[in-house]
C-alpha cells in the first residue's frame, strides 16, 4: 500500500493536482512491486475504484479517494 497526498491521474482528468512530474515511472514502479493500494485525499472527495491507467498496468491497483481524515462523518 502508498499513501499521497495527490492524485496520480484524476478519473475527470484536467486537473492540475495530478502528478504531473513522475507519473509514469511512479505507476511502473507500483506495477513492478505489486502494490495493491494507493490512498490520497487532496480532492477532498470519497470515492473507492479500479485503478489501471487505461490497461498500462499489469493488474492494477485500488484507488482510494478519502474525503477527510479525523473528523467524523459517514465516510
Amino acid at each position: 500500500m502508498i499513501f499521497g497526498h495527490h492524485p496520480i491521474r484524476h478519473k475527470g482528468g484536467g486537473f492540475d493536482t495530478n502528478l504531473n512530474y513522475g507519473a509514469d515511472e511512479f505507476i511502473g514502479l507500483m506495477d513492478d512491486n505489486g502494490v495493491s493500494m494507493y490512498g490520497y485525499g487532496h480532492l477532498h472527495e470519497y470515492s473507492e475504484v479500479f485503478f489501471n491507467d487505461n490497461g498500462a498496468m499489469f493488474e492494477g491497483i485500488y484507488y482510494l479517494d478519502v474525503n477527510t481524515l479525523g473528523k467524523s462523518d459517514q465516510n
